[in-house]
């Protein structure tokens, strides 16, 4: 089971009519979205009434701004794939611009990726992307936008052979 992290939408915990300027930026959600979720917690928002016992418009509003941000960056991938083995491949088919990467082990018989290498094919090479220590329930690795034909996952240590549940791509600039 994923561990939990709270944060609240804005930078108090409690709402009270002297802190409307602590309203987290969408920007600083995001930042926690992806040292939470990103590392495999699961993000607990938290909203606090105000003295009508109603969520203040202004923190609803910025509550779907967020989850519309979410959405629109990891709610459709550009390729993804799943297997067993120290290396997994895919082909996109042709050259294209990714900016993201999405693991997610398979965990109900125990996180196994220790450390991994994510490459992509540019022109008739592979270059390394990026590189973590552990995938485990979720792992979203974000870098600068690269033009690539084809997409790997090298498990460099494990612990038993790794079960990747989802390895997808994505480009969030467009």
């Amino acid at each position: 089971m994923p561990n939990e992290c709270d944060t609240e939408i804005r930078s108090t915990w409690f709402w009270n009519s002297g802190n409307a300027d602590t309203l987290r930026s969408l920007d600083d959600l995001m930042e926690v979205y992806y040292r939470s979720v990103g590392h495999g917690a699961v993000l607990l928002l938290n909203a606090n009434p105000d003295a009508t016992g109603a969520i203040p418009e202004t923190d609803a509003r910025r509550a779907a701004e967020f989850g519309a941000e979410i959405k629109r960056r990891f709610g459709k991938s550009l390729m993804e794939t799943s297997g067993a083995g120290a290396v997994l491949e895919m082909s996109l088919g042709k050259a294209t611009t990714i900016d993201h990467v999405v693991s997610e082990e398979l965990i109900a018989p125990g996180e196994r990726v220790r450390h991994y290498v994510v490459e992509g094919m540019v022109g008739d090479r592979w270059e390394k992307i990026c590189e973590g220590t552990a995938i485990g329930h979720k792992k979203i690795d974000q870098f600068d936008p690269i033009r690539v034909s084809k997409v790997r996952l090298r498990c460099i240590e494990s612990a038993g052979e790794p079960l990747i549940r989802r390895l997808a791509v994505l480009n969030t600039t467009e």
